[in-house]
């Protein structure tokens, strides 16, 4: 629908909890029908943000972690308390503690009263073995999956994309090697 078209409209003013709107559609025959769509509001609380220090949150993704970091590092990046924050491995077997190094894969929780209200993936940009470093392994992952030979998804395949062209191509291996070989560092949020 265009822009200015009277059958587009916003929805804006909602508060946090459950809201019904209704949708008055006429057939060309005449026949009208009314259409519900329940509307779930979050509070600003129950979500993971990351707005003083700016990483880009996106996707279930916290796309822009730096290498090395601990759990406290993370947690501290974020806006939320860190007292409602967890980190788990990336198969959430395991809790982890605050200094603990992060790695792509593992995945920061929101816990409000021993529920579960958000989370998001962590992802380092050329940390494709989710140690949280960038090493050789790293650069052998992506240049595997460039050539086909092994794929990665979720976010593996992110951390693999560092120019941010959603795609992994030979000139992503370079940046990663190059980081690795310290010639050229990439930059991240938060260092």
């Amino acid at each position: 629908q265009e822009k200015n078209s009277p059958y587009v409209h916003a929805i804006t003013g909602l508060g946090s909890g459950t809201h019904r709107a209704s949708f008055l559609v006429t057939a060309e025959n005449g026949t009208a029908l009314t259409y519900y769509i329940d509307i779930k509001v979050g509070s600003g609380d129950e979500m993971i943000t990351s707005v003083v220090t700016g990483h880009t949150i996106a996707d279930g993704m916290i796309k822009t972690v730096a290498p090395g970091k601990t759990v406290l590092d993370m947690k501290n990046q974020l806006d939320n308390d860190n007292a409602k924050l967890q980190v788990w491995t990336a198969d959430e077997s395991t809790q982890l503690n605050d200094g603990d190094t992060i790695g792509t894969g593992m995945i920061v929780k929101l816990v409000i009263n021993d529920v579960e209200k958000d989370r998001k993936t962590i992802v380092i940009k050329g940390d494709t073995d989710g140690d949280g470093f960038i090493g050789l392994l790293d650069v052998v992952i992506a240049l595997n999956h460039y050539l086909e030979k092994a794929y990665l998804n979720g976010a593996y395949l992110e951390a693999a994309d560092v120019d941010n062209d959603s795609s992994v191509g030979l000139l992503d291996v370079v940046i990663i090697l190059n980081h690795y070989l310290e010639k050229q560092y990439m930059t991240y949020v938060g260092e």
